[in-house]
Formats: structure tokens, C-alpha cells, sequence
């Protein structure tokens, strides 16, 4: 009795460990289609509009890294941007790496 109940113990523990973590729905491949620029109450959008290029997102469960090349007037910026975060509710909280 004692081998079975620990035997049906150990498969329950064995299954709920290789259960699927709930995704994010925001996870995978993006690519950059509007930025805005929010100062106040105040938003003005900057891409497309005074920068031209693109930038791509990778969004994974607690990090996201982003790359692009952003021109303004006879200015090239470079983006690379990489952020550890967590969600909590409505609340964002990063760490730029």
C-alpha cells in the first residue's frame, strides 16, 4: 500500500513538473511599427514620422532585445537594446542589461 500511494506521489509530481508554463501572449518576433515620444499628457509619434528605418523585438517570458537602425536628417542611430523585466498585473518593471 505504502509503494503505491509514493508510486502515484512520484508520477503526480513527474507530470505537473513537465506542465507548460502559460505564455505571455506578447511572446515572439516583432517587428517595430509605430514609437511615441509621451512627455505629460503629450504624445507625439516619432516613427514613423521623424526617424525613418526599422527595428525588430524579441520578446521572450521575462526578457526582450531589441535591434534596428533608425535615420534622421543625416543621422544614423543604431539600436540595440536588451531588458530583463517582470510583470505584475498592469505593472512593468525593467532592468536594461
Amino acid at each position: 500500500m505504502k509503494r503505491t500511494i509514493l508510486l502515484c506521489l512520484i508520477v503526480s509530481l513527474s507530470i505537473m513538473g513537465y506542465a507548460q508554463k502559460k505564455k505571455l501572449p506578447i511572446e515572439g518576433a516583432w517587428q517595430l511599427v509605430q514609437m511615441q515620444k509621451v512627455s505629460g499628457d503629450t504624445k507625439v509619434t516619432i516613427f514613423p514620422g521623424e526617424y525613418t528605418g526599422s527595428d525588430i523585438v524579441l520578446v521572450s517570458n521575462h526578457h526582450f532585445l531589441s535591434v534596428g537602425l533608425f535615420k534622421k536628417d543625416t543621422i544614423t542611430i543604431n539600436n540595440y537594446v536588451g531588458v530583463s523585466y517582470t510583470i505584475e498585473g498592469n505593472h512593468l518593471e525593467e532592468t536594461i542589461l
